[in-house]
């Protein structure tokens, strides 16, 4: 070999090099993950080891322990009642996790057990590369009878919930407080806003967080679906969208899908079961601050089962691209849903709030309900029946998001449910910053 010649392969090799090295430092990966779910420390009916470990063993990638009011710190004390007993939780505990055990002792006639703490179960599961956990918090107030909840994740101390004179004060002043308390790091959304109809459209407009549970898996409390009063949880979301953009010049609002476990022994369709609704997120390295700052980018999307291959706008195109990973003998309908820029987002009609039945006080909290707006909030451009499509954005539109669904119903619902495994693409918009 000439020098020559050797300067050009020693050239390419570092080329060559560099391209790997590029292609290494600078991909992503999908990850699977959960951000909503319940354990002893709360009203969840399982030790946090153990339910980290069914995520884990399920092939989940990361998880966030979100109890109500507290997070696992400190010393804990759960009640194992006769049911759970029954059930053999602890002796199934004691057998998984040998390590020191769990420790009892005797309360007269109620057996308790210490939970272990948030880094204890850390310790216990954590598999860099493979799964992590994450920490947080479900903020969980009510107005009366009405429930107010907003999760934070990433936080090491608990914050208490606030009281407003109503159920949209009760919110403002409870995402104001976690929004404070989850920092730049943190990750804050509202929870399951159809839960008693608690919150309306016009509430998630006006929030101060960027993020809300456009699917809660705890599906008979969770009201996703719209009846004939109320809109589902997909509507809530457009209205809210609409209403940020046209009129108060607030970022994209974006959609997370959650189980809100708090059950996983008992398996049925009015049981808050574990595997119903995850996230997929598309982050450089499975670590919690960058599955965090990617969602907070919007790289990510939600589901109930579907499985996207591509989520993807290149901005200069102006396309919008989804592509379904398919499973044999299933049909999927992929529909671009958005707002037009000239839409009108004055309410059709606004439905006067109902009194329901007084509490045990005497006091009573009106039912909220969500204006009524034109079809045009919210309207489909286009449907594709298939696995792939591609959308073009023409600069009239306020904002586009896709959902893609199979002609396979949630696995956990009677197959004559009308529900049907969905996944939703984060909307997109050419006017105003993206939620961050």
């Amino acid at each position: 070999m000439n020098q020559r010649n050797g300067q050009r392969y020693w050239r390419s090799l570092l080329v060559i090099i560099w391209v790997w090295l590029t292609a290494i430092l600078f991909s992503e990966n999908w990850y699977k993950g959960n951000l909503h779910c319940h354990s002893f420390w709360s009203d969840g009916r399982e030790f946090p080891e153990m339910v980290a470990a069914w995520y884990k063993e399920n092939g989940y990638h990361f998880l966030a322990l979100t109890d109500h009011n507290t997070v696992a710190t400190g010393e804990k004390w759960a009640n194992i009642t006769s049911a759970e007993k029954n059930h053999g939780l602890l002796a199934a505990c004691q057998k998984r996790f040998p390590q020191n055990g769990v420790i009892t002792r005797q309360k007269e006639e109620k057996l308790l057990a210490q939970l272990r703490t948030f880094e204890e179960v850390q310790k216990l599961i954590e598999e860099p590369g493979r799964f992590i956990l994450i920490q947080g918090e479900e903020l969980s107030a009510k107005y009366l009878d009405v429930p107010v909840h907003v999760n934070i994740i990433n936080i090491n101390q608990p914050i208490d919930p606030l009281l407003g004179t109503d159920a949209a004060s009760t919110l403002k002043k409870n995402v104001q407080a976690a929004l404070k308390a989850a920092g730049e790091k943190g990750l804050v959304f509202i929870n399951h806003p159809n839960y008693r109809y608690a919150l309306t459209g016009e509430d998630l407009a006006e929030t101060e967080a960027c993020f809300f549970e456009v699917w809660n898996a705890n599906h008979w409390i969770s009201n996703n679906p719209e009846d004939d009063k109320h809109p589902g949880t997909e509507k809530l979301w457009d209205i809210a969208n609409s209403l940020r953009l046209l009129k108060l010049k607030k970022p994209l609002l974006y959609g997370l899908a959650t189980d809100d476990a708090h059950s996983y022994h008992d398996f049925a369709p009015n049981k808050a079961n574990p595997g119903r609704a995850f996230v997929m997120v598309k982050a450089k390295e499975l670590t919690g601050s960058a599955i965090l700052q990617a969602i907070r980018e919007g790289n990510f999307y939600s589901s109930t089962g579907v499985i996207l291959r591509e989520s993807k706008f290149e901005p200069k195109e102006k396309r919008l691209t989804v592509e379904v990973q398919p499973d044999e003998n299933t049909q999927y309908t992929i529909e671009f849903i958005g707002t037009l820029v000239k839409a009108d987002s004055q309410p059709e009609k606004i439905i006067p709030s109902e009194q329901p039945a007084e509490d045990q006080q005497g006091k009573k909290a009106p039912v909220r309900f969500t204006s009524v707006y034109k079809p045009e909030i919210g309207q489909v451009f286009l449907t594709v029946r298939g696995h792939r499509a591609t959308y073009i954005l023409t600069g009239n539109e306020l904002f586009v998001r896709a959902v893609i669904t199979s002609n396979r119903p949630v696995p956990w619902l009677p197959a004559n449910s009308g529900i049907y495994q969905k996944a939703w693409t984060q909307p997109i918009t050419l006017f105003v910053k993206d939620s961050s």
